[in-house]
């Protein structure tokens, strides 16, 4: 199923000032799947049939206690699955060999540096939604 055309943010507002990032409600095919998404990092793996994106979780007024999680929501089931652990930042970037997703430690993916990987078929992935 390719829902790429499908994908939609609704009532973006910028976060941390500075020119971003910006958050707004997610919603693919008509439907609205998370809510406080960053709305300039996101891909779809059409291989895995997933939307993966980013979660922005503000527990404070203070920048230093809000946090970014890892998220996609698989196209099939139509569930939500987070990962478990929290980023002061980070930066999506791409599906590697279908097992691990490629990242990076910034609001960006202009150093090579920062770059990391998470497992894919991982437990801390947890369904969120159903």
């Amino acid at each position: 199923m390719d829902s790429s055309s499908n994908i939609k943010f609704e009532d973006p507002h910028q976060i941390l000032g500075m020119g971003g990032p910006w958050i707004g409600k997610l919603y693919i095919q008509d439907e609205l799947v998370s809510q406080n998404v960053v709305v300039d990092n996101f891909f779809q793996d059409k291989k895995l049939n997933r939307v993966y994106f980013i979660i922005y979780k503000k527990t404070s007024r203070w920048l230093k206690k809000n946090y970014f999680y890892v998220a996609f929501f698989d196209l099939k089931s139509k569930i939500v699955f987070q990962y478990d652990n929290k980023f002061d930042m980070i930066y999506i970037n791409e599906v590697c060999n279908g097992e691990e997703l490629s990242y990076y430690d910034a609001f960006h993916d202009k150093n090579p540096n920062l770059e990391r990987k998470i497992i894919l078929n991982n437990p801390d992935f947890h369904s969120k939604t159903k």
